[in-house]
């Protein structure tokens, strides 16, 4: 049996983009090993401006109250700095690009000024600015547009009735004036879209739009929706789920948006959405797949209905070895739902964790680690962990963990730092684990980025990760004080 090896990675550089190639051997003829990255360039000093406007939209012939924030930045320290008594110049441009007029300004002490614009008002509409400086310092963006104030509003009943997959259910509008008369006559174009429930942080599946149609109102300015609850056919579905969290759960919001034309031509829209799932309840919990020994002290399981807000329950757990791939489950323990309990320390292994509540179950697969394993607690061909993309300001490391339970295993490694290399070179282990303790040095500068490869029974596997500079802490610690002595009678005074 031969070792499956690549050569070294070879750094290209362009501009602001690194391209890393490997080249080709005879047991890896072709190993599609490509990778890139952006960095960027950044000088040791410059200096901010900040615009901003009162308003995001205006009619021609308004004023724009526009003002300016100027400080500098250290972008070796990370320190910023007010530009105080800094002249800048503040230039209008209209949906052309084009100058209309300028002014000047000075900072006061904390770096803001402010200056006011006349809009022309015979003059194209569209996307305009305020730019300092010309375009490089700094700039903001408003529209202006001949708009008009709303006459009519339209409202959307909420519905009350029971509802399930399969249901067509009508939905009643209305549009009325602001006075409350009806807008009698006018065309309501409307669509149904169905979209994973936002709670649902695992479906990964597109919007679809399962219906559309017109309505017209009638003499109390009503009209009705037609909303189908098609769900997705799940035989064909290309999704495929592990045995986790959500079994075979699947939750969805139906959205409805309606768009409503008076006979004057003046639209206006509203919308509403309605939960629904394939099961009444979601049991979850926060269990990672992969997590650190000293870190998992806590667990939450979350149990909730189809519009993904938290009810009352009690879910019954255990925990089990996963190691016979058939756990045995003996002791439960019971707590509430939706609330934080702790958990007994682990030791590195796989286990699996059985949750029941109600007639929901869940079962879901883990794993714990240390820094310290010489050995996986799992079998697997590609074993990676990173505990942070950044650098902690507090000087810490941060651990990079990687390997295989494979035999001969031959990792390629390069470590780069904007069109720098660091370090590179190759690792050989079997069954092994390597694990790097990595702490921020000056010649890292705003970073690195870190390349692993590896290629194994004709399968390649790699990982790119960022780690960024250590930033400084800019947490704002805030307490309430109060001066209850202040707010007391003068004692001397009443004793008088």
């Amino acid at each position: 049996m031969h070792t499956e090896k690549l050569t070294t990675v070879i750094p290209m550089v362009f501009q602001t983009r690194c391209m890393c190639l490997q080249i080709p051997t005879k047991h890896v003829p072709i190993s599609g090993l490509r990778t890139n990255y952006d960095y960027e360039v950044t000088t040791p000093y410059e200096e901010i401006y900040d615009l901003f406007t009162d308003r995001e939209i205006y009619r021609p012939g308004q004023t724009v109250h526009a003002s300016v924030v100027a400080y500098s930045q250290d972008n070796k320290t990370l320190k910023s700095k007010a530009l105080a008594k800094k002249s800048v110049s503040l230039i209008l441009r209209d949906a052309n690009g084009e100058d209309i007029t300028s002014k000047e300004v000075v900072t006061d002490e904390f770096g803001t000024a402010s200056a006011d614009f006349e809009l022309p008002k015979n003059l194209l509409t569209g996307d305009f600015g305020i730019y300092a400086n010309s375009d490089i310092s700094g700039f903001v963006n408003f529209k202006v547009e001949e708009y008009k104030r709303p006459t009519f509003t339209v409202d959307i009943d909420e519905y009350k009735e029971k509802y399930a997959i399969g249901d067509t259910i009508k939905l009643k509008g209305h549009a009325k004036t602001y006075s409350g008369m009806p807008v009698q006559g006018a065309n309501v174009l409307y669509t149904v879209n169905r979209r994973a429930a936002l709670w649902c942080w695992y479906d990964t599946e597109n919007e679809d739009l399962v219906y559309e149609g017109k309505a017209v109102t009638d003499e109390k300015g009503d009209f009705e929706i037609t909303l189908p609850f098609i769900f997705p056919d799940e035989k064909n579905s290309k999704k495929t789920r592990k045995r986790s969290n959500w079994q075979s759960a699947r939750f969805y919001s139906f959205d409805v948006d309606a768009d409503v034309t008076d006979p004057a031509g003046e639209t206006r829209s509203a919308s509403t959405s309605l939960p629904l799932g394939t099961k009444p309840a979601m049991l979850t919990s926060d269990m990672p797949d992969k997590v650190l020994k000293d870190s998992l002290r806590q667990i939450k399981f979350s149990y909730l209905n189809a519009a993904g807000t938290a009810i009352d329950g009690n879910v019954r757990y255990a925990i089990a070895s996963y190691k016979s791939k058939t756990p045995s489950f003996s002791k439960y323990t019971t707590v509430e739902a939706n609330k934080v309990v702790d958990l007994k320390p682990l030791q590195s292994g796989h286990y699996m964790l059985q949750a029941i509540c109600e007639k929901d179950t869940l079962e879901q697969e883990f794993v714990v680690f240390s820094m310290d394993d010489k050995r996986h607690v799992v079998e697997t061909h590609d074993w990676f962990y990173i505990s942070g993309n950044e650098f902690p300001s507090d000087g810490k490391p941060v651990y990079v963990q990687f390997g295989a339970t494979d035999a001969d295993q031959h990792i390629v490694y390069s470590i780069f730092s904007g069109d720098k290399v660091i370090d590179s070179g190759t690792i050989d282990q079997s069954n092994s684990l390597t694990t790097w303790k990595l702490t921020y040095k000056e010649e890292y500068g705003d970073g690195i980025v870190l390349n692993l490869a590896w290629v194994k029974n004709g399968n390649l596997y790699t990982h790119n990760e960022n780690i960024g500079r250590p930033m400084p802490d800019r947490h704002l610690n805030v307490k309430w004080t109060t001066f209850r002595n202040l707010l007391l009678p003068d004692r001397r005074r009443m004793d008088a």
